[in-house]
């Protein structure tokens, strides 16, 4: 009799430990997309290391966001004193250079046609619409590899997306070659869901005359 209780209290345990464990997959692609679309907003630092040419590029990303499809998206190279910066609002999408007081306004659907690495909404479609992506978590990340959406994605085929386990915030994209070699990567910082902004926050003179 004691036998049987010790077997059975054994069992328990293991579910108990079972179910104390690791989301799957499925369970987080669920909670990821539910956070995108319950999302109002959030905000990012990051920072973004191109090894293409002789040297590594390394640029400092600003990102806003607003709930649908307002952006900015401040780029500052280490090197270089002058930034650009990629706004999105109701009257389409600019790119701003502030320093030489520059401006060009296109009509465009971006980022919704390819993978944006530093943008979060973009890095969950890119897990949702890759059916075979690759799985695992560690101890306090849960991390993916997909394919990418790039036009040539022929050149950087594949991404590496990590997420931490508490709020599934975003903490690294690695994207690599053919060769399976990081040529890009986005490393994550003071990720900030769901905050507020001014009214003017996303209105292309101000940002340009703020940015000056």
């Amino acid at each position: 009799m004691r036998k049987v209780w010790i077997v059975t209290a054994g069992i328990l345990f293991l579910l108990m430990l079972s179910a104390c464990g690791d989301k799957s997959q499925e369970e987080v692609v669920q909670s990821l997309s539910k956070k995108v679309e319950e999302m109002d907003s959030y905000k990012a630092k990051a920072k973004m290391t191109m090894k293409m040419g002789n040297a590594p590029q390394v640029y400092d990303v600003d990102i806003w966001y607003k709930n649908p499809d307002f952006y900015r998206v401040k780029l500052k190279n280490d090197k270089k004193e002058q930034s650009q910066m990629i706004l999105r609002n109701q009257n389409g999408v600019y790119v701003l250079t502030p320093a030489l007081n520059k401006s060009f306004h296109f009509q465009s659907d971006w980022p919704n046609k390819s993978s944006q690495a530093y943008l979060y909404e973009s890095i969950v479609k890119d897990i949702k619409e890759d059916k075979g992506a690759v799985f695992k978590a560690t101890e306090k990340h849960y991390v993916f590899e997909t394919k990418t959406r790039y036009q040539n994605s022929q050149m950087l085929p594949v991404q590496e997306i990590a997420f931490t386990k508490k709020d599934l915030a975003p903490v690294s994209v690695k994207i690599k070659d053919s060769d399976n070699n990081v040529i890009v990567t986005v490393e994550f910082s003071n990720v900030s869901f769901n905050p507020s902004f001014e009214k003017d926050a996303f209105d292309m003179k101000k940002n340009m005359t703020g940015a000056q």
